[in-house]
């Protein structure tokens, strides 16, 4: 969400971040929880709450979603790979690159 809001994307190692996985909104008790030693982070977290004006709609998933074709057939799959690799890198590097993969799966 911040690389959306930021215009950046997550390989971008200058982009903000955040660290950690409580990111999401709690419930009272677990915030009672979390702060029971400090309940004027509890009262304040309510007043802020108070203050702010959100309604949450429930999105319909289906129009919402863009719809990407898919490829069910894996030789299909390789064949796009290979061109678009060897217009990236020419043919002779495909044919290292194919060498190579053979001799892993040996």
């Amino acid at each position: 969400m911040v690389c959306i809001q930021t215009g950046k994307s997550i390989q971008d190692t200058n982009r903000m971040k955040f660290e950690g996985t409580q990111f999401f909104v709690k419930s009272h008790d677990e915030m009672y929880r979390v702060f029971k030693d400090s309940p004027e982070v509890l009262s304040r977290t309510l007043d802020i709450a108070e203050r702010c004006s959100l309604r949450l709609e429930k999105v319909p998933t289906r129009s919402r979603i863009s719809k990407f074709p898919t490829i069910h057939n894996r030789h299909l799959l390789r064949a796009h790979h290979a061109a678009g690799f060897r217009a990236a890198h020419g043919s002779a590097a495909w044919s290292v690159r194919a060498r190579s993969a053979e001799a892993s799966t040996l």
